[in-house]
């Protein structure tokens, strides 16, 4: 993550298909952040993943504190109804949410970025990357540095051994 940008909407717009959505967006260019904060555009499969809204949507919502990690994202959100986080984070299905400690789904909106439903209230999101690849990654180099240490003692130890002999 480099400059992530968050915010919350206060409703989801499903869409069928990337042409309605791409239709919807520009009709509301001209008060594109206005149109962002009040809806989620979301396609209907994902909608349907994320449920229904329990609340009623949000009227007042807001993000309080934001720390981030490598892989892990952390916010503190109020909200005095339904709201979703929207994270222009690109979709991956490796990341994974927590809402107040339970897990949350996350699923792709507004073009290629995640949404993840929040319950009514304040609260903690948490957004994990988890990827078998980036582990696989970072495994391998672990395996090599400790190869490398390896081999420096045994190189070591071994011209030690031969200049004490040589004397």
């Amino acid at each position: 993550m480099t400059h992530p940008v968050f915010w919350l909407s206060r409703v989801v717009e499903p869409y069928r298909d990337r042409a309605e959505l791409i239709e919807r967006l520009n009709a509301n260019r001209g008060r594109i952040g206005v149109y962002l904060d009040a809806a989620a555009s979301i396609s209907e499969a994902d909608a349907e993943r994320l449920g229904p809204q329990v609340a009623a949507p949000a009227q007042h919502v807001g993000l309080r504190r934001l720390v981030s990690r490598r892989d892990v994202v952390r916010l503190d959100y109020e909200a005095d109804g339904s709201s979703i986080l929207n994270a222009a984070l690109t979709y991956d299905p490796h990341w994974a949410a927590s809402v107040n400690g339970r897990q949350a789904k996350v699923v792709r909106g507004n073009f290629n970025g995640l949404a993840i439903a929040l319950p009514p209230g304040t609260g903690i999101v948490e957004l994990t990357y988890r990827s078998w690849t980036s582990l696989a990654f970072l495994l391998s180099r672990l395996v090599l540095l400790s190869a490398a240490l390896f081999l420096v003692v045994v190189l070591t130890r071994t011209v030690l051994r031969v200049r004490g002999d040589g004397r």
